[in-house]
């Protein structure tokens, strides 16, 4: 039996609704890029690992394209896992108001 999914069910507590398209005429935010992770896992039912490869090259191709000198790879990986474990843990244990401020802040600068 299919399971019906409803957007209610499939919004994220921190990061909010999957989006499934990243911006390709501007730089994404970390929100943007979380978002974008999110519909990733959604799409395909897959886990973190799988999709973090692929996005990370997707934000080095757009760096590319702004003329952007990119980071190498494993080090974007490991920027994009760091950001969706901690929207993880802030969802699940709930966040100082002091450390989520600046968490929520965060969101909103480019990577």
């Amino acid at each position: 039996m299919n399971k019906l999914i409803i957007r209610k069910a499939r919004k994220h507590v921190v990061f909010g609704h999957p989006l499934e398209n990243m911006p390709t005429t501007e730089l994404p935010t970390c929100l943007q890029i979380a978002r974008h992770c999110l519909f990733l896992k959604d799409h395909k039912s897959s886990s973190n690992k799988d999709v973090i490869p692929q996005l990370s090259e997707a934000v080095i191709d757009l760096w590319i394209r702004a003329g952007i000198p990119p980071q190498q790879l494993k080090n974007v990986k490991t920027k994009v896992k760091r950001l969706m474990d901690e929207g993880s843990k802030a969802s699940k244990h709930g966040l100082s108001v002091e450390k989520s401020k600046q968490f929520f802040g965060n969101f909103k600068s480019i990577v």
